[in-house]
C-alpha cells in the first residue's frame, strides 16, 4: 500500500513538472501514424505535430533511419494561430522487415529565437506497426521465397562525349592519311607532257604556221584580227621553247627588251622587234591591213623561225620531262 502512494506521488510531481514546462514554453506534441498494419514496402506517414509559442523556433530530426525504417521523404508545413505556431513534420518511412515492431520516440528540439540559454527537448509518443508479408499466411509456408520486386533494367548510358571525341579521332586520322597518300602520288607522278613537245620548236611552229595559212579567212576585221593574234602566239610558242622565256606572259616591250640574249645575230634580232610591232600595229592600233601583206608577215616569220632554228633539244620524253621540272622549279623560286 505504501509503495502505490509511493508511485502516485511521483507520478502527480512528474505531471506537475510537465504542466509547468508547457506553461512556461507553451509547447504540446501530437503524434500521429496514417496505419498500423501495412505490409513489406508500403510507405508509412508518420506526422510529428508540434505546438509552440512563437517566440520559439523547432528543429525535428534529420536521420535517415527511424529505427527499422527507412526515410524516404520528409516535409514540413507551419501553420500560424493566434498566439501560437503549429509545425507539422511528415515522414514517409517503409521497411522490407516483418513482425511487430515500433516506432521509437524522436526527440524535438525547441530554442528560443532571442535567448539560446531557454531551450526544451520533447519526445513524440512511440507507436506500434505490424509489417505483414504480401502472400497470404498459407501462401508462406508453402512456396519458396520470392522477390519482392521484379528486377530493375539497367539502363544503357551511352558516353556521348567519348563518341564524338573517338569519331573526330578516327576522322583527323584519315583525312591526314589519304592526304599524305595523294601528296605522295603526286610526287611519284610524272609530269605529262604533250607529244608536240617531242619535236624541235621550229618544225613544230612551221606547221602551225602552215595549217594557219591554209585556214585563213580575211572577209572581215575581225577574222585579219584573228589571224595576227594567231600569228603572234605561234610566234611567242616558238620563242618560249627556242629562248626559254615566259613569252606568253610577256608584254612585247619586255621580249624586245630581253631579245639581245637570245645569241642570234644582230640582224635576226632587228627582224623579231619589227615582225612584233607590226603584230600589234594590226591587233592593237586597229592598222588597217591586206591579205597579201598577212601572208607576207607570215612567210617573213616563217623564215626567221628557219634562220633561227636548233637541232633536236630533247633525245627522249625523259630529257624533256626534266628540263620541264627544273624551269617549273625555277619559275616558283
Amino acid at each position: 500500500m505504501k509503495r502505490q502512494v509511493d508511485q502516485i506521488k511521483k507520478l502527480s510531481i512528474y505531471i506537475l513538472i510537465l504542466v509547468s514546462v508547457n506553461s512556461l514554453f507553451g509547447a504540446s506534441l501530437q503524434t500521429k501514424l496514417d496505419t498500423s498494419l501495412a505490409t513489406i514496402g508500403d510507405h508509412l506517414h508518420l506526422t510529428i505535430t508540434a505546438t509552440h509559442s512563437k517566440q520559439y523556433s523547432v528543429q525535428f530530426p534529420t536521420k535517415k533511419t527511424i529505427g527499422r525504417f527507412e526515410v524516404i521523404n520528409r516535409s514540413i508545413k507551419n501553420n500560424s494561430q493566434s498566439s501560437k505556431l503549429s509545425s507539422a513534420c511528415t515522414f514517409t518511412i517503409s521497411t522490407y522487415d516483418t513482425g511487430k515492431t515500433k516506432i521509437p520516440q524522436l526527440k524535438i528540439h525547441f530554442q528560443h529565437t532571442n535567448d539560446t540559454s531557454q531551450s526544451l527537448v520533447m519526445k513524440s509518443n512511440s507507436l506500434p506497426v505490424n509489417i505483414i508479408s504480401v502472400l497470404p499466411p498459407k501462401a508462406q509456408k508453402s512456396s519458396s521465397i520470392k522477390d519482392i520486386k521484379p528486377p530493375f533494367p539497367i539502363r544503357t548510358v551511352i558516353p556521348w562525349d567519348l563518341v564524338i571525341f573517338f569519331t573526330l579521332l578516327i576522322g583527323l586520322t584519315l583525312g591526314a592519311f589519304f592526304s599524305w597518300k595523294k601528296w605522295k602520288e603526286n610526287q611519284e607522278t610524272q609530269p605529262e607532257v604533250k607529244e608536240e613537245y617531242l619535236k624541235p620548236p621550229h618544225i613544230v611552229a612551221q606547221n602551225k604556221l602552215e595549217a594557219l595559212k591554209q585556214s585563213a579567212n580575211f572577209a572581215s576585221r575581225d577574222e585579219i584580227k584573228e589571224f595576227y593574234t594567231r600569228l603572234s602566239r605561234i610566234l611567242r610558242q616558238y620563242l618560249e621553247r627556242r629562248f626559254f622565256i615566259l613569252a606568253l606572259e610577256m608584254s612585247t616591250t619586255e621580249i624586245i627588251n630581253v631579245s639581245d640574249e637570245f645569241n642570234i645575230s644582230p640582224s635576226q634580232i632587228e627582224k623579231l622587234k619589227a615582225i612584233l610591232k607590226n603584230i600589234d600595229l594590226v591587233k592593237y592600233a586597229a592598222k588597217s591591213t591586206q591579205e597579201a601583206e598577212a601572208l607576207e608577215l607570215l612567210d617573213d616569220i616563217y623564215d626567221w623561225i628557219e634562220n633561227t632554228k636548233k637541232g633536236n633539244l630533247f633525245s627522249n620524253r625523259s630529257d624533256l620531262t626534266e628540263v620541264l621540272e627544273k624551269l617549273d622549279y625555277n619559275q616558283h623560286e
